[in-house]
């Protein structure tokens, strides 16, 4: 927001330090100034105030009361007269005080309308404020001045009273730029008996507009519930600077300070008389009385500064009410909604003091180890397994929409109650449908996509789980398990691979569960979209997990392999082929793995190929004739059960 270097020093009657001397000095110790430039005779700071200040910096009066916080220098606040209620010449009715708390109206006769004084133009034009007439200038002028947006209606183009009450759906009005707008009931207006007036706090009417032939105005001062302010703002696409100050919020009680002014100022330079003044407030907003604790001041700001307490909130409008040895009771003025709570006095105080003078120190703590958190340490371990794989990690919505649902046929979902959108509708019961449309969607830009996720799932009404699942496209089942075998090397847990997965995305003739101490703990295959994918049960997966905590020595002899394809029926489970193999009792037999699966050319029908890798290894050297020997031992051991070993 613009504020003019000369404006801000008319506030003073001590030289207040060069724009950029009080430029670093603003942006040290109350908000950053984003630029500095010279205009004639001024500068203009461009300032970034914040929005939880907005309600009392939002004015000149607003910063240069800081700089006299800052600086100490003594602040001249404009005199203001209160001005007495001779005729009441209009009424003024507030249909929702909830939509507007407070509503000001003063009427003045016998208004002279001309150009404005030099100096208030110059001061508009500085702050990029065109300069309209001497009336709408003084309007305009205070607003930049107090923070407090007024508007001046010419009264006798008002017919009977004011009313402030919200639009009609389908009322139209013209403002003053020329614009028509169509209105709906979100949005407050102002209107009289006939007709609309304007709209509250965003633009003024044509009907009531002030022209060079006005001789009776209404000033309005008033303060409007700022979320209909918004709202209504974005409907008709009209921001001004009024209602960028009443979408932030101010002070109601700025209202009477801000027509008073502008009553001073129109009698000086437009001849007007003050004739009668409507103020409705129902709800009066009153100070706040804050406890400060002199002790907890120390404490948070890590110097002691007692002595400085008190005149530190007396230089920023505050008020000490009672005084005791350790407690100040501190009255808050109602231009600073920020402040609610002690810290916030407190930090008051450290803005002032500068937080470059409060030196740093290392907090006083007892260094102790935390406790292992099981659930971080695995997950950490099967994200590296995974990523030292190639795999990324994606992280997906915890809900499903009614399509997912319906397709993957769930049942006994958690609904969720306000959904954000229909795409998140319900608590997903698996994490794979949102990792299938992740391949549909990245198979687009990349040949080949290897992803994985850890979530949480819902799987039915009563219960909640974590879960890991992933997929590699194309023909690469056997890769994918056996990294899942690596995994769960890692991880200390044997499995069984058993029987197809009853689920409705994997491949029945293609797919597998995973049991591990005879409990499923998830499910492999392919999808019904042709690349391989896996779920596992997390919460299980690091319940049964064991840490390898001590050292395994590598094998001292070398291994031996031998590779076997099997022809068996169809219906015939890898889990049945490795216990007859293990039946054989061979000790130096350490390892059976599976590493293809195939039907079709040279198979006959209703057969399939399930090849094993079979691996020896003892404390010696081991013979080929040795292992040639057990080879034959399990083949003709497949053989008893009318099975093939394809030669």
């Amino acid at each position: 927001m613009k504020f003019s270097y000369n404006w801000l020093q008319s506030f003073f009657d001590t030289e207040i330090p060069k724009p950029k001397e009080l430029s670093n000095i603003l942006t040290a110790k109350l908000f950053e100034v984003e630029e500095i430039k010279e205009i004639g005779n001024d500068w203009i700071l461009d300032i970034d105030v914040l929005p939880n200040r907005a309600g009392d910096c939002f004015s000149h009066i607003g910063i240069a009361r800081e700089i006299s916080a800052i600086l100490g220098f003594k602040f001249k606040e404009p005199e203001i007269k209160e001005s007495e209620n001779i005729d009441n010449l209009i009424s003024v009715e507030i249909v929702d005080t909830s939509d507007c708390p407070r509503y000001t109206a003063k009427v003045m006769t016998g208004i002279e309308i001309s150009s404005s004084p030099k100096w208030i133009k110059e001061r508009l034009e500085v702050c990029g404020v065109q300069s309209i007439n001497n009336v709408v200038d003084i309007a305009n002028y205070l607003m930049l001045e107090t923070g407090q947006p007024l508007h001046i209606f010419d009264m006798d183009k008002i017919s009977g009273k004011i009313i402030v009450r919200r639009a009609k759906a389908g009322e139209k009005i013209m403002t003053l730029d020329g614009k028509e707008c169509e209105l709906n009931e979100e949005i407050l207006v102002i209107a009289d008996e006939k007709k609309l007036l304007g709209i509250a706090g965003i633009k003024g009417g044509k009907e009531a507009e002030v022209s060079e032939s006005t001789r009776n105005i209404v000033i309005e001062a008033a303060s409007f519930n700022r979320k209909v302010i918004r709202k209504g703002s974005a409907k008709v696409k009209i921001r001004t600077d009024a209602s960028i100050r009443f979408e932030h919020g101010f002070d109601p009680n700025l209202c009477r300070t801000a027509i008073n002014r502008a009553t001073e100022l129109i009698g000086e330079i437009a001849g007007g008389k003050p004739k009668g003044i409507i103020d409705l407030y129902p709800k009066k907003i009153t100070p706040k009385i804050i406890s400060l604790s002199l002790e907890k001041t120390n404490k948070l700001l890590g110097i002691d500064v007692t002595n400085e307490v008190e005149k530190i909130l007396l230089s920023l409008g505050f008020k000490i009410k009672e005084k005791g040895e350790d407690l100040l009771n501190v009255e808050i003025p109602t231009r600073r909604v920020d402040i609610s709570l002690q810290e916030d006095l407190i930090e008051e105080i450290g803005r002032i003091i500068g937080y470059d003078k409060i030196p740093s120190r290392y907090p006083k703590v007892n260094l102790t180890f935390p406790k292992r958190n099981d659930n971080l340490f695995w997950e950490g371990k099967i994200r590296e397994l995974f990523k030292m794989a190639g795999f990324s990690e994606v992280y997906n919505h915890t809900f499903i929409s009614e399509e997912q649902a319906v397709k993957y046929n769930y049942r006994n979902l958690i609904e969720v109650e306000s959904p954000v959108s229909i795409e998140q509708k319900y608590l997903r019961p698996s994490l794979v449908p949102h990792i299938i449309d992740n391949v549909k969607e990245n198979s687009k830009f990349f040949d080949s996509v290897e992803i994985f996720e850890i979530g949480k799932i819902f799987p039915d009404l009563s219960s909640e789980q974590r879960a890991l699942s992933g997929v590699m496209t194309g023909d690469s089942f056997y890769q994918l398990k056996g990294l899942l075998d690596m995994l769960f090397e890692e991880l200390g847990i044997v499995v069984d691979y058993s029987g197809p997965a009853n689920t409705i995305y994997l491949d029945s003739s293609r797919s597998s569960s995973i049991f591990a101490n005879k409990t499923e703990i998830g499910k492999i295959g392919y999808t019904t979209f042709n690349f391989p994918l896996f779920e596992l049960n997390l919460d299980k997966l690091i319940e049964l997990a064991k840490e390898k905590k001590e050292y395994q020595p590598l094998a001292k002899y070398p291994e031996m392999t031998r590779d076997l394809a099997i022809i068996t029926p169809l219906d015939v489970l890898y889990k049945e082929i490795v216990e007859v193999i293990n039946s054989c009792k061979i000790s130096l037999l350490k390892e059976i793995k599976l590493f293809d699966l195939y039907q079709g050319e040279g198979i006959p029908k209703g057969k399939k190929s399930t090849a094993l890798r079979l691996t020896f290894r003892g404390e010696r050297t081991l013979t080929a004739e040795e292992v040639n020997h057990f080879q034959e031992k399990i083949i003709k051991e497949i053989e008893k059960k009318s099975w093939r070993v394809r030669r």
